[in-house]
């Protein structure tokens, strides 16, 4: 007779499926802000003023963007912090330095809508120049 041994364990969820979760989080929130802000508007490019709907259109979108760029830093710092304490405590050098590097790119996904959005009516008035 042959037995066999199986796990019958219950599997963690896969790394992947956890980031898509929180990505579709940031999803739902940014578009949520930006309704309650009022800064969704809807617009069509017909008529004589195209150049200025295409603006508008443009410049909802590069929020929408900004708001889920932010959301996913102010999250990635979060963790980082989170991580770093943890490592700290158990003592684990490498781990620190993983944790560091989530916090920096956290920062960095903080500041990154600033300049996006520094640069974002020089590339409306660039729209509007071009639908004229």
């Amino acid at each position: 007779m042959v037995y066999t041994i199986t796990d019958s364990r219950k599997k963690d969820m896969p790394r992947y499926i956890g980031f898509a979760l929180i990505a579709v989080m940031a999803v739902i929130a940014a578009v949520y802000l930006a309704w309650a802000s009022g800064t969704i508007t809807f617009a069509f490019a017909s008529g004589t003023n195209a150049g200025e709907a295409a603006k508008t259109m443009f410049m909802t979108i590069v929020k929408i963007v900004c708001t889920i760029v932010m959301i996913i830093g102010v999250i990635f710092g979060v963790v980082g912090i989170a991580k770093f304490a943890i490592a700290h405590a158990n003592e684990q050098s490498a781990d620190q330095q993983k944790a560091i590097l989530m916090l920096a790119t956290g920062i960095i996904l903080i500041i990154l809508p600033v300049l996006i959005n520094a640069n974002s009516e020089t590339l409306a008035q660039i729209i509007v120049n071009a639908t004229n």
